[in-house]
């Protein structure tokens, strides 16, 4: 049976990345699409941390197993944390663009839906899957070459200390899912929810670019003249800088399409990808090296 690796602990760490109103709304020196992607998932982030803290929470007196139950209590003060720092995030977000704020309430609608209309064991398998995309996601920016060179240093600490903790706690929804609703039914469950994320993922993506090209349609044929961080690299247009990003370089689709289909093979397990060592240099990094305080013990 595959489980968590011995390095890797999940327990809830206190941050302080110094938010504050001067901060630039282009913090990515480089492809405009990255740092609007980052700042729609920000935008949902407290929504759906405080939702997988929910699904995992009806649980969490049922499970007998004494490792389990510490994890999820680290998973919990996790994700409390993150749901926290990117609340303070997205008041900066939201103050600087106003159409933030559909993306967070249709992220709302999405999940307050869901809570009305699944049983308890099928919210769950949703925490299953979104757990999954992030922690596609965080293997793909912990990753990068260029992510922490070209980004604002707030954001590239937030990010990178999100992506860390992620990874972390990738596997806890999905344990707690195996103990409790395991089988060939609890294997048809959360593939079929898994197809229904996806397409959910994929309409928000679509909605992101969408509001963003609304907030300035010059971006899809014209350059705009970008704000100097660190580099002299060019900045993308819209068009060409969302097809760049989502499939040529770093190529998101193409990076996350065969992690993305295991989930649909019944022995799959997330730490099947034992990542670990990446997460361990990245921890290293960053408590060598905190611009904003960031504290990431062992």
């Amino acid at each position: 049976m595959v489980s968590k690796p011995d390095c890797i602990t999940i327990k809830g760490r206190k941050v302080d990345f110094g938010f504050s109103t001067d901060l630039p709304y282009q913090w990515y020196n480089g492809n405009p699409a990255i740092f609007n992607f980052c700042n729609a998932i920000s935008i949902m982030f407290p929504i759906g941390e405080q939702f997988f803290i929910d699904a995992v929470k009806q649980y969490k007196d049922k499970i007998t197993e004494p490792v389990l139950r510490e994890q999820v209590a680290g998973f919990i003060a996790q994700e409390a944390m993150h749901s926290k720092q990117h609340h303070l995030c997205n008041q900066i977000l939201k103050a600087q663009n106003k159409k933030m704020f559909v993306i967070e309430n249709v992220a709302k609608l999405f999940l307050d839906t869901s809570r009305h209309l699944y049983p308890t064991r099928t919210l769950l398998a949703i925490s299953c899957a979104l757990e999954h995309f992030t922690a596609l996601f965080a293997d793909q920016l912990l990753n990068s070459q260029a992510f922490r060179r070209l980004a604002h240093p707030v954001y590239a600490e937030l990010w990178l200390w999100h992506a860390v903790e992620e990874t972390e706690h990738k596997a806890v929804c999905f344990d707690v899912y195996q103990t409790m609703h395991g089988g060939f039914f609890g294997y048809i469950e959360r593939c079929l929810t898994m197809l229904l994320v996806s397409v959910c993922m994929l309409l928000a993506i679509v909605l992101s670019m969408l509001l963003v090209f609304t907030t300035n349609p010059k971006l899809l044929f014209k350059r705009k003249k970008r704000a100097k961080i660190e580099t002299t690299t060019p900045t993308k247009t819209f068009g060409t800088g969302w097809i760049r990003y989502l499939f040529i370089k770093p190529g998101i689709v193409p990076y996350i399409m065969l992690p993305y289909f295991r989930y649909y093979l019944p022995g799959f397990h997330p730490w099947q990808h034992d990542n670990s060592a990446l997460v361990q240099q990245w921890k290293q990094r960053l408590t060598n090296a905190p611009p904003q305080g960031i504290v990431l013990p062992p």
